[in-house]
This record gives C-alpha cells, structure tokens and sequence, in this order.
C-alpha cells in the first residue's frame, strides 16, 4: 500500500510523545515492504497553538526539505511558529495529489484540524485519524480547543484509532465515535537488556507541569539521599529547569533515540502524570527492560503498566488554558505525596521487593509485546482501501500530455512549471480570506451582525444583548497596567472600537482609530463594611444593565470597583455585536498575559493577527453569493420544510404581541452519579452526552407543548477556518435542530435520531441562521423569535480563577435580566462529574417556579431515560418520587363517608326530622315570594312523581323539564326524582333546534312544561302542563319505586361550543359525593344557599341540593339575568350565607360593589381562572368572608378540585391554584 501520514510533530524526534509513536508505525510499515511518505516538521515549534485553534498563516507555501530516513520519504516543512501551519493545508493537498496514496494517515497533533480537514477534501473515503491524546481533539472536558466543526470532519474519516481503550471509551463518550484500540508497536522483537539496576536513578522523562514535576520535586527534597535524574524534552520551561538544578540530588540528562542509555543507569522509572495519557509508551519501554514503574492511575496508563504494581492516586489536572507564551497553562491540584513517597521508599530500601518487582515488570512486558504488530494496522487499511471509492487514475489524454511534457526542453518545462506553480498559487490565495480595503474606516456588516443591528433598531435602550464579565482581583493591583492592558487589547482587536451607522442607507460598521479606554473607577473602601459589598453589587447591576447606542460607542466599557486595598472588582460589558461568548476566552487570555507583562512580568509574545473580523465580514457576504454553499442551503430547506414556527409551550401569561425582553434564570443540578449514568447510556448509543441530554429535553418539550414536531436551537462557534480562531468579534451561529414523531419514540430511539440530526446539522453549520431563516420561514412575527424558540447547549466548566504576576482573577456569574429566547437551557459539566443546569426565560412569558418545576421535570425524565431507555418516552416519569407520592397517595386518598342513598330518600328524611323548617324561598325580592317548608316540599313532589308513573314514566326514564324559575321548578326536580327517573334541565332561553336536539339526544318521552312555554317544544314530543293538572288529588307518600345510588339523576348538556353539545348523566351517588364528605365548604341546616346559576348549568347541583340534602335553605333568583343591585338585596333580606358566583361575575361585583358580599360566609367562585387582583381586593373588603376557587368540568359533576384561599395570599402569586381534589374523586 502507498501510505501518507501527515503531522505537525517533528518526524525526526524519536524520543517521546507522538512523533516517537508515528516514526514507530510508519517505519514499521515500511519495513514491511509498504511505500511510506511523511508529511512533518523539521523541528518542534516554538510554542504550541492558541486554545480556539492554529493563528493561520500568510498563505503561502511552506518551504519543504525532502529526505528519506529508514526506508520513509520524509516531506520536512521549515516552520518556527504556530502562526505558519495552516500553510501545511495546501501543501498535504499537492502531496496526495501527486502521490495518490492509498491511505491518508493524519496524527491528531493537528491544532485546529486543518490538515485533517485538507486530507478529507482530497482523499475522500481513505483517511484514518491517528488519536494520541485527549487535548488535541477537538471535544470533551481534555480538549484544549473544542471545535463542533472538528468533530464533524473526524466524522467523515474512514477509520479513527486509539492508542488505548481509555481513549477509545474518550472518544465514543465525547463524540459518538467509534474508535479501533490498537496499542502503539515497540522497536524491536528483543532481546531487551535487564538492567537490575538497583542503585540508578530515580528518572523522569520530560519533567513539566502536566508530566508531575511537582511530586517529583518533592520526593527529591523528602529523599536527599536519593539520586534522581531528568531527561528534559518538549514540556520543560526554563523554571522547570532552575527548580531541578537548585536540588543537588537531580541529575539532568538530554533525550537520545538510544533508549537504552539512559534506562541502563535507571533503578525506578517515575510517571507521575497529572493529565489524561492516551498510554504511555515510555512505561513499557522501562518494564521490558525490567525496571519498575511508579505510575499514576489515570488516563491508559494502567494500561500501559499492564497488571504490574504500583499504579499510585493523583489529583489530576482538569482544565487547561495557554498562557502568554502560548505554551500550556493550567492550575495543578495539591497532591498526596505520602503514596508515592513510600511505593519509591518501599523499592529502594527492599533489594528482594526490588528484583522481584523487576522480574515481574519484565515478564509482563514481554507477554504484552507478543501481542502487539503493525498488522493490526495493516488489516484496518485494508478495511479501508476495500471500502473506498476508486482512486481516480490518470486516462490517456493525461498520459500523453504527460509524454508531451517530458518532450519539451528544459526551458519551456520550466515556464510550464512556473505558470502550475502560480495557479496553485492563485487557487491558495482564492481560499484564504483577504483583507478587505476600507474605505475611511468603513466595512460591511457580518450577516449575523447585520440581523442583530436590525433587533437593536427595534428593541433600542436594552442590554438584551451585553455580555459582562465580572471578575474579582485579588492582591496588588497596578491600575496603569490596567490601563496599558485595555488600550492595547483595544488596539489589536478592531471590533472592541467598532461602532455602526447608515450610509447610503444600508448599516455598515466603522471602524475607530486606536484610544486610550476610559476607566470608570469607584473607591469603595471608605463605607462601612456593611454596606460595601450590597453598594459594590449594586453597581455592578447597573452597569451590566446599561444600554449601548450603537451608533457612538463605545461598544466595550471597563470600570473598576475598588472595595478593599487589596480586592477589586472589575466590569466589562461589550455588546453581542462586536463580541461572543468565545471571544471573551480569548480576550481574558490576552488580559492576563499583557497584564503581567506591564505590571513587570515577561513579554506576553502575542502573534500577530492575520486578519480582522471586518475582512472576515466582507469575505462572507462575497462567498455566499457563491454556489459553494447551495448544497448546505438545500440541505436545511429539506430539513426544516413545513417546520412549525412556534413551541407552543404553556406559559403563564398571555404571549405579548411584542416582548418585552425581559429575562431571568433558575438553577438546578444533576448528581455525579446520575450524569454518570448519562455518560454510560450514551455510550451505549453511539451518542455524545449532549446529544442524549438534547435529546431528554426534546421529550420534555414535547410532553409539554403536545408536539411531536419541534425545533431546537444550538450554537456553535462559527470559527470553522483556521483563521478565525484568535478574533475577536461576533461569529457565534445558532443551528436549527429538528426532531419529529416524539410521541410515537423510545428513549433510546430518539438518543439514535438525535444523534443523526446533530451530526448531519454541525456537517452544515457553515451557513449563517440569519440565510437559514431567510430561506425557510421568511414571515416574521414580533412576538417570537423566527423558527427557534428554545436553545440548547453543553459547556464544560469555566476555569474558576486566572493568575498573571501577583494577582488572582476570579469570574463572577452575573445576569443582564434579559431573554433572547422563551427558554435557554445550559448544561455544564462540572469538574467533580456533575452537570449544573441554568435556564435563561423570559419573565413576560413565564413565572419562576413554572421553569424550577420544568427543570425539577427534566431531572426526573433523565432519571427515567436512564432506567429504562426503550420505554416510550410519552411515559417516561416526570414528577418526582415525593410528588408523585403525594398526587397518588395523599392527594388520591379521598375516600370519605357519604351516604349510600338517593336524593329523594336524603330530602325526606329532614321532611321528617324538622317538617317545617323552610326549605325552598321562590320569587325572593318580588311580590310572588314563595316559600315552601320541606314537608310540602316532599309532598308536592311525591303527587308529581305518582302522577308521572301514571304518564308511563318508568325507573331510569328521562323526562325533560322545561320550567320558568319559580317553586314549580323545584318542584318538578325533587319530584321527576321521586318517580324513579332523570331529569334534564331545558334552558326557557335556548333556541328551539338546541332543544329539539337536546330531547332526541336524549330519548325523552315526556316534557314537564307550562301552559305559558308548551308552543315552544317540539310538536312530536309528549308534555304535561302543571297548570292544566290537578296534583292535589294524588298521594303525599312517596311511590313505590327501589331507587339506588347509581340510578341516573340528571343529564345535563354542555354548551356546545367546541361543536355538538354533549349530554352528561350523572347518578344520585354524584351529587351526594358533590355535597357530603367534603370541607370545601361548610353543609348544615343553618346554612342558606342562593340558587342563581341556571338550572341546565352544573353549578346549579352545589347550589340546590347541597341545601336540600342538609336540611338548609335554598333561595331561588327570579327568572332574568342577574342584577348586581338585586343579588345584593337578595343577600341582605335572605340572610344568603353561601354563594357561588362565575369568576366573571366575581370580578364585576369587587370592581362595583363588592360590599354587597359581606353578609356571605362562603363565596365559592370559579369557572375559569381566577384574577389575583380581584381576589385580594375581596379579601381586603370582606374580612369574615372566605373565597374558594372551584374548578372541575360537567364531567365530574360540578367540582373536582377546590381550594380555600388563605388570607396569607402572596399577593406576588400571579395566579390561584386550583386546589386538591375534593372528597371521593378520582
């Protein structure tokens, strides 16, 4: 096979790291008769890159020295700094087109994924991705410079390795990936020499802060007798190197590719690494030459010790950031020096434990090396050569112009080759983003600045879109270093000096001479200590909240707090147009480094940058005139076709037609262990853990919203190029994520659909959302963002505190109290293993405990996912345990006793316990007042029920009644019951079709009416007219008819206006349940209930039988509509002790003449939601009232649930709950 393998390591080096690695594999391979080619540097660069990514380089082509080493062609490029790498693309590209290799290896020592992006372009199908270590691939909490972008051209390599199966696991976890484990090859088949030197070295090779020189200085000062030794290689920094030659018992070697001679004077190897090794190659170097390894346990280096002792506990380090010298920054742990201080003792001082380590070290070494071979690496490249597509070979027009060229003469070969060689040029510079010739200052807008400066035209004086940086400073502070630090990082990024005005009608942004940065400064230091931090507080609120004019600028302020002599408080805010989340890294990596610098540290050595972000602005727009980017555009229209426009998610309050931008946040946490269990499923799954917590929130959103269709928002960094990297400015892009049929899915089928969404998303991520909107859903509405409403995101965990000199900066998380979505939720891995989750609302949308609740739910559904991923997720749990404990236990407990009799049965028995107490008042405020005691009460229905029977009204029959309101109507109630049948209530004020339908719907047989109504039914319905019968003739007792609880009493109709009004039955055991056995309000004989509802409304049955069937009275309103004027006088002469009124009518009475009510004990309101406002001004007004919201459908009969509204009302509750359910509902 022809194989190319491409890295920004020196191939040369044969040392340590990935370079010995890739010589080992290559050359292998080579010596297995394969044509091998190396694309390297000549020598280590000076300084690694910066963490966004590679500062790219000029464009040109780096300058190639050709040699071969070991059977290898080695292509060795003179670069000296990072800034000169991207040159590498163009040259890989020219290599696989003249060599056509059959394989395309790239190492992943390849900052910012730029060779690996030039080997996907150029060898479709035939790379293979070579991962040594966490922090150089683009994702998960190692990576130093994650990248979306980057994770999507790994996806599109044919094969990935992993040198361990720490790192395989690494990958899948982070990245979906599925990686091939293949440990790293050695030199050699042996014999390997036994050195059994016990009396050598201590040794550590390339002593530097990630490798753990700090526990091995340490056990150089416990152990002074000790001779230690040091072979200094990539990691070492001058302080490395001074801290080791102030121990006089460390020895300091220089690397060799001759192993042997440092191992041969080595007793105990030390690989105290404090970060994640992908293996450790030099671990077994030393066991198969049987010296003991102390090692840490962490990362693939038990792994690399292969069953042998002394694996040894670290507090590694977890978060990394580049210092101003661009080489590796990070903050180390304190370390336990007690383990590694008695294993190293253990060994020196123990001859026998010593050899018998050894040995042990050897024999192992050895088995494992049996195991190992380039084959596997052979077989892989032979799975991939047979998938790939054919490579494309030159035909014969090619082939004679080939011979053509050969045939001229060296002159004309030469001119030939100078025009290839100037075309190459040419297409390199197509690719590259030129700088962009201003005009007087002037530049075009970013096509996301260009939608932003449109949302600040509409929604100006907000900080809706500032973003703060607050840190705390902590020991002496140089305020003119500050002050040079500002004006120069001003200086060196345009867009912190940018401001945006009109011309010729169209935005531009222009683009200021350098200046110094005005510096708000505050002393604080003479309040009281008490007041100090709540004042600091203050101030710091106001100034993140303080709108920008982004037509004068300036678009970035400083000021600076200073609460003691030595803590201050620094505040930044630059606005979103200028500025993202990213470039605040950058910007606080460049602050530190410069800042040390003039407060008297070392140069802070930062490379130039190759552009700015307007030549950036200016490429864009040309390049999206382009047809390059139809392909991605077409790729969103198919996915984003005939997407709903909005989440409809409940919301508290009404969507206003325009925002009012307003926003705040709500936290909640997952536990370590549960995000543990995440991490496993995903792996399970082929998914990254954001793309299962994406996916558990889409389930939640669409078990809220009833979707099953929905969109969520995602940004990205937008920094794609090589070039984009160090900026400062405004790339952040939002990427559309659609997920559909929700309902119908399992758990674990949406981790799958999701994953294939985010991927095929990110692989198109290169169009700007504003062109996506653009294309897909070009009607705005104000009161929602376009196509995506709700925003999901992962972050790894902010580093808690940088240090440049003397001084310690600490970030502060503040708000804006603004909202640019519905709902933004922001998980954060945090470094202990737990996720944070933060949710970002806007307030006119919804309360604060609706998203606690929503994030309580979305901490359930996980737990569930977790517990059973193939069970629908339209069923996964999302209460918690105690909640739905206390739904369907404490709340679900409400048997209560009731009787088990029917209606007539219950009216009687107070006919015969107090005969005359009154129980009916009919025409009440009218010269018609009527009142009836409850035995003429119970008589005059027994007459109309025997009369009834004697119409043919049989037990369960229906008989409608259709009465003005008057005693009759009570009357006929009781008295329909008496017989054995149903009632249904016919309104004297509905149409008569409704009635027509109503009476067929429900198979009536007979119509108890009067004289006055009868022309209005139905002429095919059978009626009796009480003024046209004499009742007085028929018996008082009861007839003769078994009546038991789950008889049919009533069927009432619904209003009819969602469609066909529906008929209810309800049965005696429904009414008595309604007004028995329940505390929602009080039931006994001294109560007087005003019957003011219509007879066909539900609310009628609380009304009339929960006085009837208590021995109370009940007051009958006179036919008409209500009055407030009369309800009153009804109230006062009536002595109405409870009431029920619809909310709308509550609503009008406190806001007229709420005083009406307060003779009333017990108001019972409801209906529909009930207004706060009203309800504290009726509580204020009517102190010995008390106010109950009932709520419940027909269905239920009247009621379900009710609550008594205390009068410790928060009067900031923006609504009134509903309450538990009453008693005996289910």
């Amino acid at each position: 096979m022809n194989i190319l393998l491409a890295s920004t390591s020196p191939y040369r080096d044969n040392f340590t790291g990935a370079n010995k690695i890739n010589r080992l594999i290559v050359e292998l391979l080579a010596a297995k008769g394969h044509q091998c080619a190396v694309l390297a540097l000549q020598k280590p660069l000076a300084a690694l890159p910066v963490a966004e990514g590679s500062p790219p380089g000029t464009g040109t082509q780096a300058q190639i020295e050709v040699s071969a080493l070991n059977g290898v062609q080695v292509h060795a490029a003179d670069i000296a700094h990072p800034g000169q790498l991207p040159a590498l693309r163009a040259t890989l590209q020219d290599l696989i087109r003249d060599t056509s290799p059959d394989i395309v290896l790239i190492s992943s020592e390849d900052w910012g994924q730029f060779l690996l992006e030039a080997a996907v372009a150029a060898a479709p199908g035939r790379v293979v991705y070579l991962a040594h270590t966490p922090i150089a691939l683009p994702f998960g909490p190692d990576s130093i410079m994650p990248n979306p972008a980057g994770t999507a051209l790994m996806q599109k390599t044919a094969a990935v390795i992993a040198l361990s199966h720490f790192l395989a696991d690494y990958i899948f976890e982070w990245s979906g990936i599925k990686a091939h484990t293949i440990y790293p090859p050695a030199y050699g088949d042996g014999p390997f020499p036994f050195h059994r030197a016990s009396n050598g070295y201590v040794t550590l090779v390339n002593p530097c802060t990630v490798k753990g020189i700090s526990i091995f200085l340490e056990l150089a000062r416990r152990l002074p007798d000790v001779q230690f030794a040091a072979v200094l290689t990539w990691g070492t920094t001058e302080a490395d190197q001074r801290a080791m030659e102030a121990l006089p018992n460390i020895t300091l070697l220089q690397p060799t590719e001759d192993i042997d001679t440092f191992l041969s004077s080595t007793s105990v190897m030390l690989v105290p690494s404090l970060w994640n090794e992908a293996f450790g190659l030099i671990v077994v170097d030393a066991l198969l030459r049987g010296i003991p390894v102390l090692a840490s346990k962490i990362g693939g280096l038990p792994e690399a010790k292969i069953g042998t002792n002394f694996q040894l506990p670290v507090q590694p380090i977890t978060r990394y950031e580049l210092n101003q010298g661009l080489t590796l920054a990070r903050e180390v742990p304190d370390q336990d020096i007690q383990p590694w201080l008695a294993a190293l003792t253990s060994l020196l001082e123990d001859q026998e434990l010593h050899s018998r380590e050894a040995q042990l070290s050897r024999d192992a070494a050895h088995a494992f090396l049996s195991s190992l071979g380039i084959e596997q690496y052979e077989q892989i490249f032979e799975d991939v050569v047979a998938k790939a597509p054919a490579k494309q070979s030159p035909g014969d027009d090619s082939r004679k112009a080939e011979a053509r060229v050969r045939d001229l003469s060296s002159d004309r070969r030469a001119l030939l080759e100078l025009l290839r060689k100037e075309k190459r040029e040419a297409q390199r510079r197509q690719d590259t983003i030129p700088a962009y010739a201003r005009e007087d200052g002037d530049a075009p807008l970013s096509l996301a600045q260009q939608r932003l400066w449109v949302v600040e035209q509409l929604t100006p004086g907000t900080a809706l879109y500032t973003i703060p940086f607050v840190a705390r400073l902590h020991g002496p502070f140089d305020v003119a270093a500050l002050r040079h630090t500002l004006d120069t990082l001003v200086a060196r990024h345009e867009p912190l000096r940018t401001v945006f005005h009109l011309r010729d009608g169209e935005p531009r942004q222009h683009i200021l001479p350098p200046a110094p940065v005005p510096l708000t400064r505050v002393d604080l230091t003479a309040l009281p200590a008490a007041t100090r931090a709540a004042t600091a507080d203050a101030l710091v609120t106001a100034a993140v909240q303080q709108p920008f004019d982004v037509a004068t600028g300036p678009l970035f302020r400083a000021a600076l707090l200073r609460e003691t002599p030595t803590s201050q408080r620094l505040v930044l805010t630059v606005h979103h147009l200028v500025c993202d989340g990213w470039s605040w890294g950058i910007f606080i990596r460049e602050f530190a480094a410069l800042y040390h610098q003039f407060a008297g540290g070392p140069p802070a050595a930062l490379p130039p940058l190759p552009i700015q972000y307007a030549d950036f602005a200016a490429w864009q727009r040309q390049r999206l005139h382009a047809d390059a980017l139809e392909q991605q555009l077409a790729y969103w229209r198919t996915q984003l076709a005939d997407a709903p426009r909005l989440l409809e998610l409940p919301t508290d309050f009404p969507r206003p037609a325009t925002p009012a931008l307003t926003g705040d946040l709500v936290a909640a946490h997952v536990p370590v262990a549960l995000a543990a269990q995440l991490r496993a499923l995903s792996q399970g799954h082929g998914a990254s853990l954001y793309m299962t917590l994406l996916a558990a929130f889409a389930a939640l959103l669409a078990r809220l919203s009833h979707q099953d269709d929905l969109v969520i928002g995602t940004p990205v960094a937008g920094r794609a190029r090589a070039e984009l990297t160090p900026l400062i400015g405004f790339f952040v892009n939002t990427v559309a994520l659609r997920l559909r049929d929700l309902h119908q899915l399992t758990g674990a089928a949406l981790i799958e659909q999701t994953r294939t969404v985010v991927l095929d998303a990110f692989a198109h991520q290169e169009l700007p959302f504003e062109q996506v909107v653009e294309a897909v859903a070009p009607t705005r509405v104000l009161s929602h963002a376009p196509l995506v409403q709700v925003v999901f995101t992962l972050q790894s965990e902010p580093l808690q505190e940088h240090r440049a000199g003397t001084f310690v900066l600490q970030p502060e998380t503040v708000g804006t109290a603004t909202a640019k979505f519905d709902l933004t939720l922001t998980a954060v891995e945090l470094l202990d293993g737990a996720l944070s989750l933060t949710a970002e609302y806007r307030t006119d949308l919804f309360r604060p405990a609706t998203i606690q609740r929503l994030l309580s739910q979305y901490a359930v559904l996980l737990a569930g996912l977790v517990a059973a991923p193939e069970q629908p997720i339209a069923t996964l749990p999302l209460l918690p345990d105690h909640e739905r404990a206390h739904l369907l236990d404490t709340w679900n407990a409400t048997d209560r006793p009731y009787p088990a009799l029917s209606v007539p049965a219950l009216v009687a028995q107070h006919a015969d316990r107090n005969p005359k107490a009154v129980a009916l008042i009919a025409g009440a405020g009218t010269r018609e007042r009527v009142t009836l005691t409850y035995a003429e009460l119970v008589a005059r229905a027994n007459q109309l029920a025997h009369r009834l029977q004697a119409e043919g009204v049989h037990h369960s029959a229906r008989v409608g009644v259709y009465l003005e309101r008057g005693a009759e109507l009570v009357i006929t109630l009781l008295g329909v019951l008496s017989a054995g049948a149903a009632y249904v209530p016919l309104d004297v004020n509905y149409p008569q079709e409704r009635i027509a339908l109503m009476l067929a719907d429900a198979a009536v047989p007979l119509v108890v009416t009067s004289s006055a109504l009868v022309d209005r039914l139905p002429s095919d319905v059978r009626r009796l007219c009480l003024d046209r019968v004499d009742l007085a003739t028929e018996p008082t007792t009861p007839p003769a008819v078994a009546l038991d609880p789950d008889d049919l009493a009533y069927v009432i109709y619904t209003s009819g206006s969602t469609g066909r009004p529906k008929g209810v039955a309800v049965p005696h055991r429904a009414i008595v349940r309604l007004v028995f056995g329940n505390d929602y309000t009080y039931f006994d004989d001294q109560r007087t209930f005003l019957l003011l509802a219509p007879i066909s409304f539900d609310a009628s049955t609380f009304e009339l039988w929960g006085a009837l069937l208590h021995g109370a009275r009940c007051v009958l309103y006179p036919e008409g509509k209500p009055d407030i004027s009369e309800i009153g006088s009804i109230i006062r002469d009536e002595g109405v002790t409870t009431l029920w009124l619809t909310a709308s009518l509550f609503n009008l009475i406190v806001d007229e003449a709420v005083d009406i009510l307060a003779p009333v004990k017990e108001v019972v309101t409801g209906g529909e939601a009930l207004s706060p406002s009203h309800i504290r001004r009726a509580q204020s007004a009517l102190p010995n009232t008390q106010l109950v919201n009932g709520y419940g459908p027909t269905e239920t009969t009247t009621f379900a649930c009710c609550y008594r509204i205390p009068r410790a009302f928060n009067p900031e509750d923006l609504s009134i709950p509903i309450g538990s359910p009453i008693g005996n509902t289910t």
